[in-house]
């Protein structure tokens, strides 16, 4: 992830209510924490504080350093939990489909599918 970019879909606003306007000291659990409801690495997260000047440059050297000693460049601590998948689109297909508004094929041709694996649509 180019760091500039910042976590996925998150807005500079929205990571700035999350984190901070401007921050002099971020503790280990807090960018765990934020890693996880991310789903991005901690350093990525540190780079994102830094583009969007929440922290200063000294400040960044010093978290980096601190990763590097202890051990975390490669191996960080906590769980990054993947971001949801996108649903929306899937039920919208399976909505068109028990609707009959489509066919099977063209069902499994939108979502990327073999028309066998699709389930049954429900009678109700």
């Amino acid at each position: 992830m180019n760091s500039a970019e910042g976590p996925p879909f998150v807005p500079p606003d929205v990571f700035r209510n999350d984190v901070g306007e401007r921050r002099r000291k971020i503790s280990q659990r807090e960018l765990e924490l934020l890693k996880q409801k991310y789903g991005v690495s901690m350093q990525a997260l540190v780079c994102r504080m830094r583009d969007l000047g929440m922290i200063s440059d000294g400040h960044f050297g010093r978290i980096f350093r601190w990763f590097n000693k202890a051990g975390y460049k490669h191996d960080e601590p906590g769980e990054a939990v993947p971001r949801e998948q996108p649903r929306r689109f899937e039920r919208m297909v399976q909505h068109a489909l028990a609707e009959e508004l489509i066919t099977r094929r063209r069902a499994a041709e939108l979502l990327d599918r073999d028309p066998t694996s699709l389930p049954e649509p429900v009678l109700a």
